[in-house]
């Protein structure tokens, strides 16, 4: 075989150094880029680090200060982790004992059977609240969901803060609420025997000795008749406010166009009387008593009446949607108030004109909110002198409506 020429063996060792050289520069070229690919993720990690560790310490700042509670992070199995709060003091556990803990290992199965279908629900992307009874005291749990940058849902968070004062203070004024209701209950009770008496010496005074009486006589009689008169109304006023929470039937479906239409039926004669042109809307179907409910509309109509000043009444009621309740309005066009007095009118005996004025009790509005507050709702007046009256409410709208009610 020939030996390979000296030019050729030259020719050989340039392309391998060229190709040896290509693949060198190749490789660095590639480390390069991988390094510096390896040392942007590390920048990323340390940035995200960097980002956790200051939610960390903020979330750990708020837990540790937040009053009367705990707060905890709770994971998809879930266990608890980073808690901290100043109602640890108050539990007979503290907080790194409920790092990697269930609910049902740090808190026992009566508790767990309440707080985790509300963990559960967090984990799905909702809030949550309940109450629970824990260590002798009464807690307020809200769960709410932590989400990613995009949205989706991570953990979770556990918010527990200790109401034992207020459930306290709560019973404490339902007691006194009772008990002022039996009093007034009692007192209105025992006030009707007397009275009737009162009216019915007063009537036979006028049958039996009318005509000896003189103009003078007759007219103290009917002073006195008169009076006897607004009191039973009173009494029976204060009788129907004391018995709203006790003698209330209980809340179910009622069509508020059905009770409207019996209000309608009932103020006839006086609708007419007055000339009044009532306009209602379609009304929806609410959680309440029916009966009271027809109070409520028997009132603010015959209030709407009453207040109505020179001309024909016009009046008219309605209805719109506010999330999982309804506001129902009752406007008229009558004298108005001046909205300074407002809340005035809500109290009971409370009236802004005399009886010479305006005849009434001072009890109706106030009979109308407290009805109002029984089916949790509220009640207000929207008013100008001499640019008419609007009361609105709110009534809960029944559960199978509320989806439809809220969109």
């Amino acid at each position: 075989m020939a030996e390979p020429k000296p030019y050729a063996l030259a020719l050989n060792g340039v392309l391998f150094g060229i190709v040896a050289a290509f693949g060198i520069g190749v490789y660095n070229a590639n480390q390069r880029r991988y390094t510096d690919e390896l040392r942007e993720r590390e920048r990323e990690l340390q940035r995200m680090y960097d980002r956790i560790s200051a939610s960390e310490r903020r979330y750990r700042t708020l837990a540790e200060r937040f009053p009367d509670g705990i707060v905890a992070l709770f994971d998809d199995q879930p266990r608890f982790s980073l808690a901290a709060g100043e109602a640890f003091d108050r539990l007979p556990i503290d907080p790194a004992d409920l790092n990697e803990q269930t609910p049902r290992e740090a808190f026992g199965d009566d508790v767990a059977e309440t707080v985790e279908p509300a963990i559960r629900d967090a984990l799905d992307g909702d809030r949550e609240r309940v109450e629970i009874e824990y260590a002798d005291r009464h807690w307020l749990v809200r769960t709410i969901p932590v989400t990613d940058d995009d949205g989706a849902v991570v953990a979770g968070m556990l918010m527990v803060q200790d109401v034992t004062d207020l459930i306290t203070y709560q019973r404490r004024l339902e007691d006194s609420n009772e008990r002022l209701e039996q009093f007034a209950y009692a007192v209105s009770h025992d006030l009707q025997e007397p009275l009737r008496m009162v009216s019915s010496y007063l009537e036979l005074l006028e049958d039996r000795y009318g005509d000896e009486l003189g103009a003078d006589g007759r007219e103290f009689v009917d002073y006195a008749t008169d009076g006897a008169e607004r009191m039973r109304e009173m009494i029976d006023g204060l009788l129907a406010y004391s018995r709203v929470e006790t003698q209330g039937d209980s809340l179910g479906p009622v069509d508020l166009d059905a009770v409207l239409a019996d209000v309608r039926t009932d103020l006839q004669v006086k609708l007419e009387e007055y000339d009044a042109d009532l306009t209602v809307e379609n009304l929806p179907r609410v959680e309440g008593d029916a009966s009271q409910l027809r109070q409520v509309f028997q009132n603010l109509l015959e209030n709407a009446l009453e207040y109505s000043g020179d001309g024909p009444p016009r009046i008219h009621v309605s209805a719109k949607t506010d999330g999982a309740e309804w506001i129902v309005s009752v406007r008229d066009d009558g004298i108005g108030l001046d909205p300074d007095q407002a809340d005035r009118i809500f109290q009971i005996f409370e009236r802004l004109h005399t009886n010479e004025e305006h005849a009434g009790t001072g009890i109706g509005l106030a009979l109308c909110r407290r009805i109002v507050e029984r089916h949790g709702g509220e009640i207000w007046v929207d008013s100008e002198p001499g640019e008419g009256t609007t009361f609105s409410f709110t009534l809960p709208a029944l559960s199978d409506d509320r989806e439809s009610v809220g969109q």
